[in-house]
């Protein structure tokens, strides 16, 4: 009974540990992403609404946020040398993907995070690029 016992606690500590390695690997690979394309000091990586985030030191010395979609490899970052889309465009890209009655808007950084009730009447947390204004991540908003 107790290598029984002993076996199931060591397997429950084995994957407990899975998502903790899968989240390590990955914060690896936005280090390196990063680090890449000439960004360094990379620190205070996070996971949130669909893309990596971290603080970093740019090429050209200045510091600030940027957000990674690893499985697509894009960084998104405001001062990366890309356009940036206004307002009245997100809304409009916002409006073709079949959303309305938009109540915040707010750019963040190279990403803008839109409130909006979607197609089928529910309210959406929505991030769209701000480069292009593609739909990166949806999510029913709980507020």
């Amino acid at each position: 009974m107790k290598k029984r016992l002993i076996v199931v606690a060591g397997l429950l500590a084995i994957a407990a540990s899975v998502p903790a390695l899968a989240i390590g690997g990955a914060v690896i690979d936005v280090q390196k992403k990063l680090a890449d394309a000439g960004y360094r000091d990379i620190h205070d990586i996070e996971h949130d609404d669909g893309l990596w985030e971290a603080d970093v030191t740019r090429p050209d010395g200045s510091r600030g946020d940027v957000a990674i979609d690893l499985e697509r490899g894009e960084i998104f970052d405001a001062r990366g040398g890309r356009a940036l889309l206004g307002a009245d465009a997100v809304l409009a890209k916002v409006a073709a993907l079949g959303y309305r009655d938009v109540t915040s808007l707010d750019r963040d950084g190279a990403l803008w995070d839109v409130d909006a009730t979607g197609p089928d009447g529910r309210r959406m947390d929505l991030r769209l690029s701000g480069h292009d204004g593609r739909l990166l991540h949806s999510k029913p908003d709980r507020d």
